[in-house]
């Protein structure tokens, strides 16, 4: 007589192997998600840079200094995965036209700034850990 079904022992190692499986795709999965986020942030900056290439073509400089967003021709609305978009001061920042700041997460992994220079160079700067710029970029 011929018993139907699995063993516990082959049910286990199908239970092992899944774990395997999945102690590998899901930091892969967070770091994808991570990388979406990140390309809302370097959508806004760009938008901020043309805003800020339209301004200095209008009166010969960045908006700097007390400038603030409601000074630029652009509505980036609420940004859903970062704080509001801040404008910068080239003078002080040499270059630095626009940074923004990633929302507050969870023990605050993965929080780092994004800067846009007026030459569209986007920089990441770490702010938790673990270091989250190194595979956004």
């Amino acid at each position: 007589m011929r018993k139907k079904g699995f063993t516990l022992l082959e049910l286990i190692i199908v239970i092992v192997i899944l774990g395997i499986l999945a102690s590998f795709a899901l930091p892969q999965y967070f770091r994808a998600a991570e990388r979406a986020r990140f390309a809302e942030g370097v959508s806004l900056l760009g938008a901020f840079r043309s805003s800020q290439i339209r301004y200095k073509a209008e009166r010969g400089v960045f908006c700097g200094g007390l400038c603030t967003t409601a000074n630029l021709d652009v509505d980036v609305g609420t940004p859903k995965f970062f704080a509001a978009p801040s404008v910068q001061n080239p003078v002080v920042l040499p270059g630095v036209i626009a940074t923004i700041v990633r929302n507050a997460t969870q023990n605050n992994y993965n929080q780092y700034t994004l800067t846009i220079t007026d030459d569209g160079t986007i920089a990441c700067t770490d702010a938790g850990a673990p270091a989250a710029c190194a595979f956004l970029q």
